[in-house]
């Protein structure tokens, strides 16, 4: 059950504010809705430095400013109802930090202004262009294509006697891109792909079962709204097989995934907040370019390394810009 309530940011915490609260208590307040993929416990430290970003920019929460966050708890399909209900609140702009977050937004209002985070905002339908968004939306693209395919030659590089790929991802969020760069990767390389659906924990687990049963050399984590929320768990069973991984983002190796490699996104809470300074002060999502992150980062866990008996090369760990020893 989603908890249906409204929040208000301050002081770095989220406090609860009742949902029925006396209209005076709220009058006056800039409306900021969130539309958050994942779980409220995961994404509370985002949450916080998105407040506190708002907050150096001159709209205190609580004071100025109302964000009011939805969480999906990883479950795209219910995105399109809290969607709705932010839209209810009569937000003037949503921060949907998810592409399916963000289009669940946008296939319902053309009007509310929308702060993304995509892998291909174009691509997605949610722009005409980078430079001219064009629409009622803008934010940062992320690149995921190349990504996609550079993680298999990091794997392939670093293990190179995968002859078989575990990829676990979740259908529920667009996804496809990502696969079939990753697919076309790995038929250059001559390693075949086994794919694993998976949206609770339950299923992630059993994914990464299955996949060690069909004999996989390695795997490969889609991240997703859903993999991130559960990726402690995911991790911890990944690395009980002994058998290397690569995911998308470095919070998994923080949590005791193995290799991670993607863009350095600036600091998305705090650039998404700057976005919605200034759609707040007038300027319009239409005319704010999509900003690009240009910092990539290859994250290694050595201790993960160790305890599942595996030997990182030592070129792989020279390329590395940060290394996770205990």
């Amino acid at each position: 059950m989603i908890r249906r309530r409204r929040l208000l940011i301050a002081g770095g915490a989220l406090l609860a504010v009742p949902l029925r609260a006396p209209a005076q208590a709220v009058a006056g307040l800039r409306r900021v809705g969130v539309l958050i993929a994942s779980n409220e416990k995961a994404t509370a430290p985002t949450l916080e430095r998105f407040a506190a970003r708002l907050r150096e920019l001159g709209h205190v929460p609580g004071k100025d400013v109302m964000i009011i966050p939805r969480f999906a708890e990883s479950d795209a399909g219910r995105l399109p109802a809290l969607a709705k209900e932010l839209l209810g609140e009569n937000v003037e702009v949503v921060w949907a930090p998810s592409t399916a977050a963000a289009l669940a937004v946008q296939g319902l209002s053309s009007r509310v202004a929308i702060v993304f985070q995509d892998y291909d905002p174009v691509a997605s339908g949610l722009v005409a262009s980078l430079a001219r968004p064009g629409r009622n939306a803008t934010g940062v693209a992320l690149g995921g294509t190349v990504i996609a395919a550079k993680r298999v030659e990091l794997l392939k590089d670093a293990f190179p006697s995968i002859r078989t790929l575990g990829v676990v991802h979740d259908p529920q969020w667009v996804t496809n891109y990502e696969l079939d760069s990753v697919a076309g990767a790995a038929r250059g390389f001559g390693i075949r792909i086994e794919l694993a659906e998976a949206t609770t924990l339950a299923q992630h687990l059993d994914a990464v079962a299955r996949l060690q049963a069909a004999r996989v050399d390695a795997y490969y984590v889609v991240w997703t709204g859903s993999s991130l929320a559960v990726r402690r768990d995911l991790c911890a069973a990944i690395r009980a097989t002994r058998l290397p991984a690569m995911y998308g983002n470095g919070v998994f190796c923080d949590d005791g995934g193995l290799i991670a490699y993607g863009r350095v996104p600036f600091d998305l809470p705090v650039i998404s907040a700057e976005y919605v300074d200034s759609i707040l002060r007038g300027a319009r999502p239409a005319d704010l370019p999509v900003q690009e992150p240009t910092v990539f980062e290859l994250v290694v866990n050595l201790a993960t390394a160790r305890a599942q008996g595996l030997n990182i090369p030592q070129a792989t760990l020279l390329r590395a810009t940060r290394l996770i020893e205990k």
